[in-house]
């Protein structure tokens, strides 16, 4: 009997809190299309691609993939995005795996609202199969240029 009051206590002091403060309508999320980047590393030419959509109250999902000289190069990207005065901060993870590695890691770009260009940096690591080795890699500042998506 006395969890039973616990609980009831409990349950309305959580309605009471929420109708008090106010949440956030859930819903579907609205896709808002895809967007592609060209950057350079070394002498590859990398375009990441991704679609948004947009989840509300300033918060958006990201998702799609990069491709390195034409060639898929992770073959998961996701992570989402959020407005951040004049710049749109994303944190997306990756992952891939060729016949002679695998890799994960976590990508962080910053866009000026009003150019979409920016900068992205990222750190992961890579796993090779052939001599069992695990590699970090980190690229620092590496500038993002808006693109038609090809």
């Amino acid at each position: 009997m006395k969890a039973r009051k616990i609980v009831l206590v409990l349950f309305v002091l959580s309605f009471s809190l929420l109708t008090r403060f106010g949440v956030s309508s859930a819903g579907a999320s609205t896709y808002l299309g895809e967007v592609c980047w060209a950057s350079t590393q070394g002498n590859d030419s990398i375009v990441t691609r991704l679609g948004f959509s947009y989840l509300g109250d300033g918060h958006f999902v990201l998702a799609g993939k990069m491709t390195k000289n034409g060639t898929v190069l992770h073959n998961t990207l996701n992570g989402n995005g959020e407005i951040h005065g004049n710049n749109f901060h994303t944190t997306l993870t990756h992952s891939g795996k060729s016949g002679i590695a695998m890799w994960t890691g976590i990508i962080r770009m910053v866009l000026d609202i009003s150019t979409f260009n920016g900068t992205a940096e990222s750190i992961g690591h890579d796993y090779n199969y052939s001599d069992s080795t695990l590699d970090t890699q980190f690229n620092n500042a590496i500038p993002v240029t808006l693109i038609q998506c090809p």
